[in-house]
């Protein structure tokens, strides 16, 4: 049995009725606690789970409601942030190439010089010497300003002479090394270069000759001094 029910017994058999007995009831009613509402309380215990989510996401500052949100706080209270995107690099591009200079002759003998060489050589020459000898002389020859031709002609020459003829022929690339082959021929005035010329070593030769007037033979023909303009050609 009810605590009202007991009570109203109680009061019954007190002689209350009617409208005091109604209002007693009504009376105990109010006092008595509101019944629990399952729905309710799950509805209570969501919230307070989607509010710790929250506040975990927020750094740990407290979040009301959405019913309870003050939407002026917006503006003072520091903001969530969002993730972000990756930033997308451009794609590498490799910087230009320089587009290459003026290909150089490689001061290296031909097959053909060197044939040329070993054929006009002695015997004896020829067995004071190795391919591979005159490969290097000659080579070393082309770097210091000599062409192979004037080289070929003076070792013409020099072996020709009493010198160098018969059982006093050197090793080829022996006349080569020492330059004993120049003393055969005339000097070359006007000596072609040995290949073209890069740019910028042709512009540091003029400007050296420029200032000093000096102008090294085995760079090619000299430059003329006369700076006057040009005459038109005749008609």
């Amino acid at each position: 049995m009810s605590v009202i029910a007991t009570a109203v017994r109680h009061l019954m058999a007190a002689g209350v009725t009617g409208e005091a007995l109604i209002q007693a009831i009504a009376e105990m009613e109010a006092s008595l606690p509101a019944a629990a509402d399952p729905v309710a309380e799950r509805r209570r215990a969501y919230d307070r789970d989607r509010r710790r989510r929250e506040r975990a996401l927020s750094g740990g500052r407290p979040v009301d409601s959405a019913d309870k949100a003050d939407p002026s706080l917006s503006e003072v209270l520091p903001q969530t942030p969002s993730p972000t995107k990756p930033i997308q690099e451009p794609p590498y591009s490799p910087p230009a190439e320089a587009e290459p200079a003026a290909k150089l002759r490689p001061l290296k003998p031909t097959k053909a010089e060197l044939d040329a060489i070993w054929s006009a050589t002695p015997r004896l020459g020829r067995e004071r010497s190795s391919r591979a000898d005159l490969d290097r002389a000659l080579t070393a020859a082309m770097r210091r300003g000599h062409d192979p031709g004037r080289v070929l002609a003076g070792l013409r020459a020099a072996y020709a002479s009493s010198s160098y003829q018969g059982d006093h022929a050197k090793g080829v690339h022996r006349l080569i090394e020492a330059d004993r082959w120049a003393s055969f021929v005339e000097p070359d005035p006007d000596p072609p270069p040995a290949g073209p010329v890069d740019p910028a070593v042709e512009a540091h030769r003029q400007a050296h000759f420029a200032k000093t007037g000096e102008w090294k033979a085995s760079w090619g023909p000299k430059p003329s001094t006369d700076h006057s303009p040009a005459t038109g050609a005749a008609a």
